[in-house]
C-alpha cells in the first residue's frame, strides 16, 4: 500500500487551515514543520531529523488530539514507522519504540484509544498499511540459519544471520496488541507466495515446536543467543495482552493443519523463486 493509496482511503485529508493541537512540550512549531514536510513530499525525517515526529507522538499520547491534523499527517507518520521497520534509516529507532503508545491508550481527554477514534474505513486503511509493511519486511528476509548438516532441512543456508526476523516478529506483536486485524496479515503471510514468507513461516513454526535450547532453525550465533519470543513486541513499555480478536484467532491457528502449511508446501516455496509459488494445501 503506497502513501498515496493510504491518503485516499483516509478520505483525502487536507492540511488544516488552523492548527490548534496543544503541544505537550509547550512548543507547537513541530506540527507546522511536519505539515511542511508532508506538503513537500520529501523523504522523512527532513532537516530537523526525528525530533518533530517524537514530539508529535507526545502530543498524541498525552494531549487532546486534533483529528483533522492527525489524518493529514498519518501517511507521514506511518512512513516513518515503515522506514524504521525495514531498516531504511537509523533515525527512527526511538520513534518506533514509542509509535504504538497513543494508538492503544486513552488519556484525560479521551476515553478511547486513538485507534478506536478513527472511522471504520480509516481503521481498515491503517491496518492495511501496517500489514503491508510487515509483509514487506518478511519478504526481504535474507535467509535461514540452521545447525550444521541439518538432517531435517539440509538445503538451509547455514551462514546467513537470523537476527533480521526479531524486528518484524516484535512489530507483529505490537500490531496484534493494538489492532484486531491479525487475520488479515496472517492469511496473506501463510499463503507463502514468496520465499521470504516461507522462511518466516519456518522461523515462526520452529518457535512453537522446539524448546528454547533445541530449536533447529536458530543456532547459538543468533542475536540474543536464543530464538525470538513470539509474545514480544516493539514497544518500550507494554503490559497488555493481544487484542481479544487476535487471541481468539491465534488459538485457531496454532497447528500446521489449520494454517494450511505442510512440509512439501514450505519446501516448494523455498526451492522456487520469490513470488513464483502458489501452493495449495498439503495433501496429507
Amino acid at each position: 500500500m503506497t502513501d498515496e493509496e493510504l491518503w485516499r482511503e483516509l478520505g483525502c485529508p487536507q492540511r488544516p487551515a488552523r492548527i490548534w493541537q496543544k503541544a505537550f512540550d509547550y512548543e507547537p512549531l513541530h506540527c507546522e514543520q511536519l505539515c511542511d514536510l508532508r506538503e513537500s513530499a520529501a523523504t522523512p525525517p527532513g532537516r530537523r531529523g526525528p525530533l518533530d515526529f517524537e514530539l508529535y507522538l507526545d502530543d498524541l499520547t498525552y494531549e487532546e488530539t486534533q483529528m483533522d491534523l492527525l489524518l493529514y499527517l498519518l501517511p507521514l507518520c506511518l512512513r516513518a514507522w515503515s522506514m524504521n521497520l525495514l531498516g531504511e534509516t537509523g533515525w527512527f529507532h526511538a520513534y518506533g519504540q514509542r509509535f504504538w503508545h497513543p494508538w492503544g491508550s486513552s488519556n484525560q481527554y479521551r476515553t478511547q484509544a486513538l485507534f478506536d477514534q478513527l472511522s471504520g474505513p480509516q481503521r481498515q486503511a491503517f491496518q492495511r498499511y501496517v500489514t503491508d509493511g510487515i509483509l514487506e519486511a518478511i519478504d526481504r528476509s535474507p535467509g535461514l540459519q540452521a545447525i550444521d548438516r541439518n538432517p531435517v532441512l539440509p538445503s538451509l543456508d547455514s551462514h546467513v544471520p537470523q537476527a533480521y526476523c526479531y524486528r518484524w516478529i516484535r512489530e507483529l506483536g505490537s500490531f496484534a496488541t493494538i489492532c484486531p486485524g491479525l487475520s488479515m496479515l496472517w492469511s496473506k503471510w501463510w499463503n507463502l507466495e514468496t520465499k521470504g514468507r516461507a522462511i518466516a513461516a519456518l522461523q515462526y513454526i520452529s518457535c512453537l515446536m522446539y524448546e528454547e535450547g533445541a530449536n533447529l532453525i536458530f543456532s547459538q550465533g543468533t542475536s540474543g543467543g536464543r530464538p525470538p519470543r513470539l509474545w514480544d513486541d516493539s514497544m518500550d513499555v507494554n503490559n497488555r495482552a493481544w487484542h481479544p480478536a487476535n487471541l481468539g484467532f491465534s488459538k485457531r491457528c496454532t497447528d500446521s493443519h489449520r494454517t494450511g502449511v505442510g512440509d512439501r508446501q514450505v519446501s516448494f516455496a523455498l526451492s522456487g523463486s520469490p513470488g513464483s509459488c502458489h501452493c495449495g494445501p498439503d495433501e496429507n
